[in-house]
């Protein structure tokens, strides 16, 4: 009969508990990791909303280029960030047949309804200022939302964030 040495007793208890300990750190790891994942995308979103709701108000400007081009004095013109709530519903121009004057604050109006949480842009706000290059009108979207959320995920302080396009008609 063979006895154990006592030296050696326990000895594949403690790999076990070690193996279990690395493994434990490791899916923590990944967890933190996918946690990270999850806030950047979500930034991600509303950055890709917030383009394309910008783009979407330039091309509302360009299919009414005429009222467009006179600048500030256009209905388009919203010179300071303004969220759908302190601007208004704007005419309903889906129901009912519109001056090209109230076409465009139709168009603004429904543009900052979209600047909204529901779109993946929480407290969403837009400005449009429009001024002259080169002899030409040019026209600045500007779109911004509340990332705090995200942020504070990644370490980050850049919160309100913006997307800013330019553009000449």
């Amino acid at each position: 009969m063979k006895y154990c040495n006592s030296q050696q007793a326990g000895f594949s208890l403690i790999e076990v508990l070690v193996a279990l300990l690395v493994l434990g750190i490791g899916m923590l790891g990944m967890g933190k990791m996918l946690m990270v994942s999850m806030k950047s995308n979500g930034t991600a979103y509303a950055n890709t909303q917030a383009m394309n709701q910008a783009n979407a108000m330039l091309d509302r400007i360009r299919a009414n280029r005429a009222i467009a081009l006179s600048g500030t004095s256009s209905n388009y013109s919203l010179t300071a960030l303004t969220a759908s709530s302190a601007y208004g519903a704007g005419p309903n121009c889906l129901a009912a047949v519109c001056s090209a004057e109230n076409m465009a604050s139709s168009d603004v109006a429904n543009w900052l309804a979209n600047l909204s949480a529901g779109n993946g842009l929480p407290s969403g706000q837009g400005s449009i200022n429009f001024g002259s290059v080169n002899n030409q009108t040019s026209v600045v979207i500007k779109v911004q939302w509340d990332d705090t959320v995200s942020q504070k995920a990644l370490n980050e302080t850049q919160n309100p964030v913006s997307v800013t396009i330019t553009s000449v008609l």
